[in-house]
C-alpha cells in the first residue's frame, strides 16, 4: 500500500475540523460564563437570605452605604453575611482546585483532599497547634495553626504520592490507604479532644464540623492571596497536568519533569487544603464531586478543566452555604537519547532496583533514516530496553546520539530529542483527541501557531483518523488510541523515536499503512528510529535492520535476512522456521513447528 494512500473514506477537510473544534472553545467560554452568572446568582441569595430577617432594601443600602445603617445591621452585613458568603465561593474554588489537581496526579477519580485523608491530616496539625498552645510572639495564632495544618496536610499528600508510584498500587488500594489515613487522623482529633480543657475542646469541635460561621475578613485575606498566587502557577501547569492524563510514561517522554510537577502540585494542594481546613474546617464533598462534574461539562484539557472545576466548587459550596441557613428556619448549619551513524549503545545496563533485565550491552551504531525492529520472546527486556533509551528506567553505560552523551543531559533536554510511544495509552481520559495531540506538542514549551495547527491536521489525515479529531480518548477503540498514540510521537519530531508495539491493536490494513508512514517520516527526517514488533513478517518487509534479544542479551544484528534465519529462530523463539519468498519475490518466514525438546 501505498505511503500517501488515506485507508479512511470521506476525511473531513483541516479547516472544517479546526472550524469545529473552535466551536467546541466558544462553547467551553459559555459554559464558564454561565457558571459565573450562576455563581453571582447564588452569591446574592447567600447574602441576602438569613435568620436575622432584615429586609431586602435594607440589606442593599447597608451594603452601598454603611454610614446610614444603625451598628447593629452594618455588623450583619459587613461582619457576618458579606465574609460568610465570599468565604463559600473562596472555599470553594480552593477545594475544586486542589481536588482537580490531586485526581490528575494520583490518577485516581476517587481523589480528593477529604477522602483521602488530606484534610483530616490538615484538621490534626490545626487542632494540635491549639491544643498545645504554642506560637511564636508578634505572630497571630491562626497563622501558627495554619502553618501546622499546612505542615500535616503535605505530609499526608506526600504518603499518598509514594503509595501510588512506589507500590503501584491499583486506585482502590490508593482509596483505602487515604480512608485508612481519614480515620487516624480523626481517632487522633477525637483523642485530643478527650484531653482537652473546657476552654480548648468548644474550638476543638469546630474543626470536626466545617463551618463558615467564623468567616473573617482577615481569613478571607488571607486566603484570596493564597489563591491568587496557586491558581495562575496552576494553569501555567496546565498543559503538563493534561499530558500527565495521557500516562505518567508519555509526559516523561514528552519532556516533563513529572516528579517536579508532581511535588509542585502537592505543594499546591496542600497549602489550599491547609487554609480552607484551618478557617472552615473539613469540608467533605467539594474536592470530590466539583472536579467530577467539570469534567463532564469541560472534558480533561486542563486549560478548561481547571478553571471549570474553580467554578464549579464555588457554585456547590455556595448554594450549600444557602441551603445550610433555610434548612432550619433561625439556625446556621456547619458546611461540612552517538555520532552522526546514528544511535550507539555500550555496555548498557538497565533494569529494576531488584532485578537487571539488559545486561552488558553493547549494539552496533543504529542507522539513521531506516527503521530498526527489536525482535526477541516474551519478557527478554525489548520493553526495559525501550522504556531505558527514554530515560523512564533507570539504566547505567554509554548511550550516544548526535555526538551527545544522552546520560548526561538533563531529562527536559534529552525528551526534546528521544521520543518514546508505550504500548498502550491509560484508560478513561476524557479529552479530545485533537487536544492531546496538541499537548504533545505544546506540553514542553512549544508554541501554537496556525502552521503548529496546519501539521496537527496534516498528520491526522496521514493516519486516517482526522474524522476523530473532535472523538473523546475514552470513546476509541483500541486500534484507534494505538494511531493517537503515534500522532502524538510523530508531532514532536524527535532524532530518536521508539515504538513500542505500535501494531497490536491495529488490522493489516493499518499495520501497512502506519510501518509505511514511519518508514517515510524515518527517511524524510533522517532520524533514528526502534520498533518492537512480534510479527516476524512484519520485520522481513519493512525494517532495514534488526536487533535481536534474548534473557536481555544481544542474539544478533544487522539487515533483516541475515538476522532472521531458521538457526535464530530456533535458538531465541524455539520453533522450526524456514525463510522462502513469495511470488512478488518478498522473504516471509514459514513455521513448521516447535524445536524439540532432547529428553534426557
Amino acid at each position: 500500500m501505498s505511503a500517501t494512500t488515506d485507508p479512511m473514506p470521506n476525511e473531513a477537510q483541516p479547516a472544517t475540523i479546526m472550524g469545529r473544534y473552535q466551536q467546541v472553545l466558544r462553547h467551553r467560554y459559555l459554559l464558564m460564563g454561565a457558571l459565573v452568572i450562576a455563581i453571582l446568582a447564588s452569591l446574592l441569595l447567600d447574602f441576602t437570605l438569613g435568620p436575622s430577617g432584615l429586609p431586602l432594601d435594607t440589606l442593599w443600602q447597608t451594603l452601598i452605604d454603611p454610614a446610614s445603617a444603625n451598628a447593629g445591621t452594618r455588623v450583619i452585613v459587613w461582619d457576618i453575611r458579606l465574609p460568610y458568603a465570599l468565604m463559600a465561593l473562596l472555599v470553594g474554588m480552593a477545594l475544586g482546585l486542589a481536588g482537580a489537581e490531586m485526581q490528575t496526579i494520583l490518577n485516581n477519580p476517587l481523589a480528593s483532599p477529604f477522602t483521602l485523608g488530606v484534610s483530616s491530616a490538615a484538621a490534626f496539625g490545626a487542632a494540635l497547634a491549639i491544643i498545645l498552645g504554642i506560637g511564636i510572639p508578634g505572630v497571630p495564632d491562626q497563622w501558627f495553626i495554619s502553618a501546622n495544618a499546612f505542615v500535616f496536610a503535605l505530609f499526608a499528600a506526600l504518603m499518598l504520592d509514594a503509595i501510588t508510584r512506589w507500590t503501584r498500587v491499583a486506585s482502590s488500594g490508593v482509596v483505602l490507604f487515604g480512608i485508612a489515613l481519614v480515620f487516624t487522623f480523626n481517632a487522633l482529633v477525637s483523642m485530643l479532644q478527650f484531653i482537652a480543657s473546657e476552654d480548648t475542646l468548644q474550638g476543638l469541635v469546630f474543626w470536626t464540623m466545617g463551618s463558615l460561621a467564623r468567616a473573617s475578613w482577615d481569613k478571607l485575606g488571607v486566603l484570596l492571596l493564597a489563591f491568587a498566587i496557586i491558581m495562575p502557577i496552576s494553569m501555567l501547569s496546565s498543559w503538563k497536568l493534561t499530558a500527565l492524563r495521557l500516562g505518567e510514561d508519555r509526559a516523561v517522554s514528552f519532556g516533563i519533569d513529572v516528579k517536579r510537577l508532581r511535588l509542585g502540585t502537592l505543594l499546591r494542594i496542600s497549602i489550599l487544603s491547609a487554609l480552607s481546613v484551618a478557617f472552615v474546617g473539613p469540608i467533605g464533598f467539594i474536592g470530590l464531586v466539583a472536579p467530577h462534574i467539570a469534567r463532564m461539562l469541560f472534558g480533561e484539557d486542563h486549560r478548561f478543566y481547571l478553571p471549570g472545576s474553580v467554578l464549579v466548587g464555588a457554585l456547590v459550596l455556595s448554594l450549600a452555604s444557602v441551603a445550610s441557613k433555610n434548612i432550619i428556619p433561625g439556625v446556621i448549619i456547619p458546611v461540612g537519547i552517538v555520532t552522526s551513524l546514528g544511535l550507539k549503545i555500550d555496555a548498557f545496563n538497565a533494569g529494576y532496583p531488584k532485578r537487571k533485565i539488559i545486561e552488558n550491552l553493547s549494539v552496533p551504531a543504529l542507522p539513521r533514516g531506516k527503521i530498526t525492529v527489536l525482535l526477541g520472546p516474551n519478557g527478554c527486556g525489548k520493553s526495559t530496553l525501550l522504556r531505558s533509551l527514554a530515560g523512564l528506567n533507570r539504566a547505567e553505560g554509554q548511550l550516544y546520539l548526535d555526538g551527545e552523551d544522552l546520560m548526561a543531559l538533563p531529562f527536559a533536554k534529552r525528551a526534546e530529542k528521544v521520543v518514546y510511544l508505550p504500548q498502550s495509552l491509560p484508560q478513561g481520559v476524557h479529552l479530545h483527541v485533537l487536544e492531546s495531540i496538541i499537548v504533545a506538542q505544546r506540553a514542553s514549551g512549544g508554541r501554537h501557531s496556525a502552521e503548529s495547527e496546519a501539521q496537527v491536521m496534516e498528520l491526522l489525515k496521514q493516519l486516517g483518523i482526522s474524522h476523530l479529531a473532535l472523538s473523546y480518548l475514552d470513546q476509541l477503540s483500541g486500534g484507534q488510541k494505538q494511531l493517537v498514540g503515534l500522532a502524538q510521537s510523530l508531532i514532536r519530531r524527535p532524532s530518536l523515536l521508539l515504538l513500542d508495539e505500535p501494531l497490536s491493536a491495529l488490522d493489516l490494513n493499518y499495520q501497512f499503512h502506519v510501518m509505511d508512514l514511519v518508514a517515510r517520516e524515518t527517511r524524510e527526517r533522517n532520524i533514528v528510529t526502534v520498533v518492537v514488533v512480534h510479527d516476524i513478517n512484519i520485520a522481513l518487509r519493512h525494517s532495514e535492520h534488526v536487533l535481536m534479544l534474548r534473557d536481555g542479551k544481544l542474539v544478533a544484528s544487522g539487515e533483516p535476512e541475515d538476522v532472521i534465519t531458521p538457526r535464530s529462530l530456533a535458538q531465541v523463539y524455539g520453533v522450526k522456521g524456514r525463510i522462502e519468498r513469495c511470488s512478488q519475490g518478498v522473504a516471509q518466514v514459514l513455521i513448521d513447528g516447535l524445536v524439540e525438546t532432547p529428553t534426557v
